[in-house]
């Protein structure tokens, strides 16, 4: 299992194109259930006799999903979906794949050679359908939603399944004791006393964190082996989301959370267009049992936009978009503050006002499908009832493309906002709602998704 999961964190593992579009969406694997009662045995259980061994568990990755980051750090695979699964046949030493117990049923592609109607297999070929199939139902919900509208909502609905998150928790753990035995034996086998010394407080520390495993890294005196097995685990918890989006990317998506709201989940969206490095200020409500009813609260902000692509560009992507969260301050405040924002950094100036999503939008800004989600979990009403999303675009090449300036100076985006309160007593809907429906009498910026 170790040695599986290391494979997914390999180059061996990584994106094939045309996966790679930063436009499209990229969809990985995860397993469906192997469809057996008996012959298969759990790999923490070996005292039994090994036949058919499972080499992952239902949910978790495909052995034969493939993994991010994509181009330029781009947050790939954007979703997964059920891929079918694969096991270990004992008998025969061979992985198997494409039968009744591990494939997905679908049409049998060779149905003029052997007459049969329906066959079974495996892989991403099959988890993408899936993924087509809730982009159909959302565009017959509403047919003049734009490509970005789906794609966000996509994202914002997506979760992971906990085996894909306890996965990698149990992979990180481990690990270490696997690369702490690594090093305990390179120590004893090299004469540098520089890189002695660096192990030597490693494994004082009995774990190897993200510091440390960069200065082993860039030392260049390690064996390749020992790098790319270094280079396959994440160092700690702050490297946790990096490796959960390069298996994963934004989770499995949910057709009901991404269509309907409640009166404890309510998702907004906007359609909009945005010239570049200029910014958008959209005032989010925020409804008073979200702010006084204690619990976890989350909002979930997705963005996605499609600028032009050039491979011949170091900057393969015509422009960028980020997005920040603020409360606490007043929308003049808000304005001021992202207008006088150096349009090479983030918000920066916004101090304790700012919202941390998770994960970081440093991490998922070169992507043109963005997801983050801020935690709530003390009362937040020092902060008002009202938050602001600020969508900013940063021009890279585009605006001298003479393509561009030929057709219009402004670019298409879309933005999907959800407010959550784990609390089934809260009501939330119809405050937003009257809110939402008194702003649009003034602008149509957000609507509320029924």
């Amino acid at each position: 299992m170790i040695i599986f999961q290391i494979y997914l964190y390999t180059e061996e593992a990584g994106l094939l194109n045309p996966a790679t579009a930063v436009n499209c969406l990229s969809v990985g694997s995860i397993n469906t259930e192997l469809r057996t009662g008996r012959g298969f045995i759990d790999r923490y259980r070996p005292e039994k006799r090994i036949d058919k061994l499972r080499i992952s568990k239902e949910r978790e990755p495909s052995a034969f999903t493939r993994t991010g980051p994509g181009f330029n750090e781009t947050i790939k695979p954007d979703l997964v979906a059920y891929g079918g699964n694969m096991y270990y046949h004992a008998r025969t030493n061979k992985l198997i794949s494409n039968d009744y117990q591990s494939g997905i049923p679908s049409l049998n592609n060779n149905f003029f050679d052997d007459g049969k109607l329906f066959s079974c297999a495996s892989g991403t070929s099959f988890s993408t359908p899936y993924i087509s199939n809730l982009a159909a139902k959302i565009l017959n919900y509403n047919k003049d939603f734009k490509n970005n509208t789906v794609r966000a909502l996509l994202a914002n609905s997506a979760d992971y399944p906990l085996e894909v998150t306890e996965g990698i928790e149990n992979y990180m753990q481990e690990m270490q004791s696997v690369i702490l035995a690594r090093l305990s034996q390179l120590k004893e086998n090299t004469d540098d006393e520089e890189l002695i010394e660096l192990i030597t407080s490693i494994l004082d520390k009995r774990f190897l964190n993200t510091q440390n495993k960069n200065k082993l890294l860039k030392s260049g005196k390690l064996d390749e082996e020992t790098k790319r097995l270094i280079t396959a685990v994440p160092g700690v918890k702050a490297e946790y989301d990096d490796f959960l989006l390069r298996t994963s990317g934004y989770g499995f998506p949910d057709i009901d959370r991404a269509l309907k709201s409640s009166e404890t989940k309510v998702t907004l969206w906007a359609e909009n267009s945005i010239k570049m490095d200029r910014f958008d200020v959209y005032k989010i409500p925020i409804p008073e049992d979200f702010i006084s009813k204690t619990g976890l609260r989350k909002i979930t902000v997705s963005l996605a936009f499609s600028p032009p692509v050039r491979h011949t560009r170091k900057d393969y992507a015509g422009y960028i978009m980020d997005f920040e969260l603020v409360r606490g301050i007043d929308l003049e405040e808000t304005l001021e503050r992202a207008a006088n924002d150096d349009k090479s950094e983030n918000i920066t100036d916004l101090g304790g006002e700012r919202c941390s999503f998770c994960p970081k939008t440093g991490v998922i800004k070169n992507s043109t499908l963005q997801k983050a989600t801020f935690e709530i979990k003390r009362t937040p009403k020092e902060y008002g009832n009202c938050y602001y999303l600020i969508v900013v675009s940063q021009d890279k090449w585009i605006t001298n493309s003479a393509e561009f300036i030929e057709t219009t100076d402004e670019e298409n985006y879309s933005v999907v906002i959800t407010l959550e309160h784990k609390k089934e007593e809260v009501k939330m809907y119809n405050e937003i709602k009257e809110r939402i429906d008194q702003e649009v009498e003034v602008k149509p910026e957000l609507e509320a998704n029924v």
